[in-house]
């Protein structure tokens, strides 16, 4: 009671710390779990692993809950080639490792499903900070988490089976409760929970039933209730449900939230080299091999350069679902206790490292070195030529305006697709990525006559303005702040908000019916 007490207290106190500091809370709380290891209060391993089981079915509960397959559309193809091709790499090179530091081959098929998918945690809040979440990069990453989670929890029943008998049942009721959650997510929630927007008492009810449902479902099976927790997840993410969910389950998400992270602390080893080397050697593999063979995989799928090195670096991390998988394989008396602390040791670093390995910052700093070893750009020159940097169907329609008045005209564009297009058309255009400044210093971008930018990031949108010297420089942006800041920095601002206020008002005014008669 006096562990459990202490890691309660120890979540409460890091999760304070990081509202009043401003910090990411998942590294406070597991800094404040390596603490709580340190000492007395954390020594009762039964106690620690059942708060790492009971934050864990939370967790992943709330991770199922957000991964609505609506966001990866029209990334669908690329975010399965890219999924697989890092599922199967990461999850090889897993066994791999776990045989050649002396494991059996059951223990490492464990660390290799372990090692093989990415954390939905980090994945999603990493994004949706950086409001990223509906980039071609953000839905490929949603796309390829939703795609590895699933793959996990299908393969864990097989991997944790004793015989065959045992995976069969287990790969068919696991596939079962994922068809249930898919089939109620489309046809059920949404009426079930619409209706109680305005009593939140009952909605929590009803989200804790469907979790309760499925973990109870997942017992009957004879399957681990992590599997349960995630497909009932997967039962409330479809849009609006996802939204609605939110709201009720914030503080208990929290809550349990900060209980995995400090548990899975306290479970990390301080001491001694026995799991802290072999843990070395899974995380070069995981931080330094896999994204050196993934980023071309990622420029072959439509992304690029730097929404590669992005990518990669994002998903070079295991996270919630590997703690699940070794958990698993702990209770159950086929993952020895090193090798399950060595995993641990490898998701906790990684899931501090993901956010700045996938930085802004960092994938510059790769790109310039990527400059000297890799291929040269496509070029272009852009004296006297209105540059669209980004050409969607909306900027379309102003580039046509501009070639119909006789002017000249470069687009660049990171999809291939757009690219291709414009080239059959006769229209000047070169994949790239509008924010790298080399590729905008070698077209000479302070001879452009005009400058269009449908650039979302901020951070891009300042380098381009620094770049453009004297150049008018039109940006198009969603956000009321962004362009008020945009517009005291000189760029002339179209706000897509204003405009589709407008369209709607247009759309409103035109479908609304006249005046009732007095007879009506």
């Amino acid at each position: 009671m006096l562990s459990l007490m202490a890691i309660l207290l120890a979540a409460a106190l890091g999760h304070a710390i990081a509202v009043w500091r401003r910090l990411p809370a998942v590294p406070v709380m597991i800094a404040m779990g390596l603490l709580l290891s340190a000492t007395e209060l954390g020594g009762d391993e039964a106690v620690r692993l059942d708060a790492l089981r009971l934050g864990l079915v939370f967790v992943l509960f709330m991770v199922g809950a957000e991964l609505d397959p609506a966001i990866v559309r029209g990334r669908r193809r690329a975010s399965v080639l890219f999924g697989l091709v890092q599922f199967l790499l990461m999850g090889g090179l897993g066994v791999v490792a776990a045989i050649r530091l002396g494991f059996d081959a059951r223990a490492a098929a464990f660390a290799g499903l372990a090692l093989a998918g990415s954390s939905t945690l980090v994945v999603v809040s990493t994004l949706r900070r950086r409001e990223q979440m509906f980039e071609d990069l953000g839905r490929t990453a949603i796309g390829v988490v939703l795609l590895q989670d699933l793959i996990v929890i299908v393969g864990l029943p097989v991997v944790a089976a004793t015989d065959p008998a045992d995976a069969v049942t287990g790969l068919l009721g696991t596939s079962g409760l994922v068809l249930l959650a898919l089939g109620l997510a489309r046809w059920v929630m949404p009426r079930l929970l619409t209706p109680l927007v305005r009593e939140p008492e009952a909605m929590l009810l009803v989200i804790l039933a469907t979790l309760f449902t499925f973990a109870g479902l997942a017992d009957v099976i004879g399957i681990a209730p992590e599997i349960g927790a995630f497909t009932a997840g997967l039962s409330l993410a479809r849009f609006p449900v996802n939204g609605l969910v939110r709201g009720p389950m914030a503080s208990l998400s929290d809550f349990f939230l900060a209980v995995f992270c400090v548990a899975l602390g306290t479970m990390v080893p301080l001491h001694g080299l026995g799991q802290i080397v072999p843990a070395v050697a899974m995380l070069g593999v995981i931080l330094v091999v896999a994204p050196m063979l993934l980023v071309p995989v990622a420029r072959a799928v439509g992304l690029t350069t730097r929404s590669s090195i992005e990518l990669t670096g994002l998903l070079a991390q295991a996270g919630e679902m590997a703690v699940a998988v070794m958990v698993v394989g702990l209770v159950g008396g086929q993952v020895p206790e090193p090798l399950f602390r060595i995993v641990v040791l490898v998701a906790v670093i990684t899931m501090l490292l993901a956010p700045a390995l996938s930085s802004d910052a960092a994938a510059w700093r790769l790109m310039r070195i990527r400059g000297r070893l890799g291929p040269a750009a496509e070029e272009g020159s852009a004296a006297g030529r209105a540059v669209f940097l980004g050409c969607g169907s909306s900027t379309r329609r102003l580039l046509r305006r501009v070639l119909e008045g006789g002017g000249r005209v470069l687009v660049i564009d990171d999809d291939p697709g757009v690219v291709a297009d414009l080239r059959a058309e006769g229209i000047d255009a070169i994949r790239g990525d509008g924010a790298d400044p080399r590729l905008l210093h070698r077209i000479g971008l302070h001879q452009a006559a005009m400058i269009v930018s449908t650039m979302r990031r901020r951070r891009d949108q300042e380098r381009l303005l620094r770049l453009s010297g004297d150049v008018p420089v039109i940006v198009r942006t969603f956000d009321p702040e962004t362009a008020r800041w945009l517009q005291s920095r000189g760029a002339m601002v179209v706000s897509e908000a204003d405009t589709a206020e407008r369209a709607f008002m247009q759309w409103f005014d035109a479908w609304s019916p006249a005046e009732p008669s007095a007879a009506g």
